[in-house]
């Protein structure tokens, strides 16, 4: 039976080695590696070079130090002082009362123009007429005691004669002689008595003829009514204070603009300088005045002392009013075509800024030592002078020495080496 197996079948299928494995899977080749990967690979690589490169070179580069700068210029420097103050009229009085009273007429109205002696009220005057009346009696009566005490002074002296001549002859006894003299010097006194009574009423008299004549409220300047104060019917007390009937003013066209100057400001205040002012009815117009006088006694408010100081307007126009409110600047001193620095550039110092662009740090600023620039400044040619720090177009700052004159807080006048056009450092900026 063995004999009739088929040949297919007689041998028996070959099992794969390891080594027939490897070889058909490719173990132990090395395989191509893509040209993309490569370029890659070596575009990474140079810039990681670069980058290390550039980073290097940065940190090693000194940051830039920047300056805020101004600019210096040439122009008018103007001084000033601010102060706020009321208009007033000049000359301007005011009207009262000098008795009491009703008010009978009022002749004018506010804005009126009158003239000195004019009669401006009147004031019910049957009152005073009345004490006119008695007072005059008064005195014509106190008249007529003066002639009675005369006559009864004229015979006493008469009875004093005869008493006296008949004691010389022994007609009558010494007391009745002491008696007629007495009587003559009790008539003397009465006439003194009735002279004076007759003064004291003639003096009642003249008064109540002159507060008669008080009742017709005249005006004692030529002028214009600014306010009217009084109505008729209306009663006025004169007892203790004369009542303002009127206020009149002399002439519109002058005014006078009282100030209050602080006390820090007094001492540059000087009669003469030039101001300007705004009222609040014309915002957009300055008004020109003048420093008339300054007052020495001073005025406390909230423990603030200020001075008040006197400033003449001309209003020929009639723009403005009495009574009001403006604003004032004093000009105390004027610089034409001074060189203009700005303020801030006196209190700027560089003592320890880092390198400035186009070099190594420079003395005194950019790097210097703290606290060279005060020794830069302990180096003055005078000490009244002040040093500014100029910001050169390489960059670089340079030390100038000026002589500050005048500053109004913004800018201040300079002379020195300063030329219209340089630029100032004014702060140190953030470094780059």
């Amino acid at each position: 039976m063995t004999d009739e197996i088929p040949e297919r079948i007689s041998a028996a299928p070959r099992v794969p080695t390891p080594q027939d494995v490897a070889r058909r899977i490719g173990a132990g080749r090395r395989a191509p590696f893509p040209r993309w990967a490569i370029a890659l690979i070596s575009v990474v690589a140079v810039g990681a070079i670069g980058g290390g490169v550039w980073a290097s070179r940065n940190a090693m580069k000194p940051k830039l130090t920047q300056y805020e700068t101004g600019e210096v210029t040439q122009g008018r420097l103007e001084v000033t002082i601010s102060a706020t103050g009321t208009l007033s009229a000049v000359g301007a009085v005011e009207v009262g009362s000098e008795v009491s009273g009703k008010i009978q007429k009022v002749l004018v109205e506010e804005n009126a123009r009158v003239t000195k002696g004019q009669v401006l009220a009147e004031i019910d005057p049957m009152q005073l007429s009345s004490e006119v009346a008695q007072t005059s009696a008064q005195y014509a009566a106190s008249r007529a005691s003066i002639a009675q005490a005369e006559a009864t002074a004229l015979e006493a002296h008469l009875a004093r004669e005869r008493a006296e001549e008949q004691a010389k002859l022994g007609l009558i006894a010494k007391k009745d002689l002491e008696t007629a003299r007495a009587a003559d010097a009790r008539a003397q006194a009465s006439v003194l008595s009735a002279k004076a009574n007759a003064s004291l009423t003639s003096t009642a008299a003249s008064t109540a003829r002159w507060k008669l004549g008080r009742t017709k409220i005249i005006a004692p300047i030529d002028g214009i009514v600014l306010a009217r104060l009084v109505e008729p019917g209306q009663v006025v007390q004169a007892s203790f204070q004369t009542p303002v009937l009127f206020r009149l003013a002399d002439d519109l066209t002058k005014l006078e603009l009282e100030v209050d100057i602080d006390e820090a400001d007094v001492g540059r205040a000087k009669e003469g300088q030039h101001a300007t002012f705004q009222v609040d009815a014309w915002p957009d117009k300055q008004f020109p005045s003048k420093l008339k006088t300054i007052l020495n006694e001073a005025k406390t408010t909230n423990g603030v002392v200020t001075y008040s100081a006197v400033l003449s307007v001309d209003n020929a126009a009639l723009t403005l009013r009495p009574g009001m409110t403006a604003s004032a600047t004093i000009v105390t001193e004027a610089l034409d075509n001074a060189i203009l620095v700005p303020s801030a550039a006196f209190r700027f110092a560089p003592v320890s800024a880092g390198p400035t662009r186009g070099g190594p740090p420079m003395p005194f600023f950019g790097g210097g030592p703290p606290g060279a620039s005060s020794a830069a400044a302990n180096a003055l040619k005078d000490p009244r002078n002040k040093l500014l720090w100029v910001l050169e177009d390489s960059g670089q700052l340079r030390s100038v020495e000026v002589h500050p004159e005048a500053t109004d807080g913004q800018k201040t006048a300079v002379t020195g080496e300063m030329k219209p056009g340089m630029r100032v450092a004014l702060d140190t900026l953030e470094a780059q």
